[in-house]
């Protein structure tokens, strides 16, 4: 509740989606009642009423997802669409909530079974590449494994060359720097070396594509926890 009322005051973005996350409505909290356990939200001017009814009615569900960007963190909650009427859309208070903190660059670790691979030239043979699997990623930098062997090859500060992948069909090419490397258990109990490097030269456009991509990764995460 206090989230709520502190988005409210704070006239915070709230993103609404329905369960087939075809669409989402941009909107703020407007009104809050404690008594009536509701709280409402604005209108946008490009709202179309018939479209959302019918997605709700295909999905055989009148339960919805929100977004709620406060300044400390990000709020993502699962609640009951419950009317239209002339004070806005009309929901019921959730019973939880999920906060994500917000920080610069927000990261989304690579779910089980989802596979995202780098590229980037061999450090100690040029003429080759090295692809490893990305364990997580922002719009900042990523990490990535790679076998125990090759922690003495990535020290920090080295610099890997040609440092591309791909997220959709957008092929990015940044400059990364090695943070640290140090020794960890992958999700399958063996030991794997992770490498932490940092984003030095990558445009803002990759920079928001990759953000976009943090954050769309993250609310689908959130819908399958229900």
């Amino acid at each position: 509740m206090r989230a709520l009322e502190e988005g409210q005051k704070s006239l915070a973005p709230l993103l609404i989606w329905t369960k087939d996350q075809s669409k989402m409505i941009e909107s703020s909290v407007s009104m809050i009642s404690r008594a009536d356990q509701i709280f409402y939200c604005w209108i946008p001017p490009q709202f179309e009423a018939k479209k959302f009814y019918k997605d709700l009615e295909e999905n055989n569900s009148n339960d919805v997802f929100l977004n709620l960007s406060l300044v400390a963190s990000n709020l993502f909650f699962k609640t009951r669409f419950l009317a239209i009427d002339s004070a806005g859309l009309k929901f019921q208070i959730p019973s939880r909530l999920f906060k994500v903190q917000r920080r610069h660059n927000a990261r989304f670790q690579i779910p089980l079974g989802h596979v995202l691979r780098v590229e980037f030239e061999d450090p100690v043979f040029p003429e080759s590449k090295m692809r490893k699997s990305v364990i997580d990623i922002s719009a900042g930098g990523m990490s990535f494994a790679s076998p125990v062997e090759d922690l003495a090859i990535f020290v920090e500060g080295l610099l890997l060359k040609d440092f591309q992948f791909t997220l959709g069909l957008k092929p990015i090419q940044v400059s990364a720097e090695v943070k640290h490397a140090k020794i960890f258990k992958d999700r399958t109990g063996s030991s794997k070396v992770k490498v932490g490097v940092l984003f030095n030269e990558i445009s803002e456009a990759d920079r928001s594509v990759i953000a976009s991509y943090v954050f769309d990764q993250t609310r689908k995460m959130f819908a399958k926890l229900f």
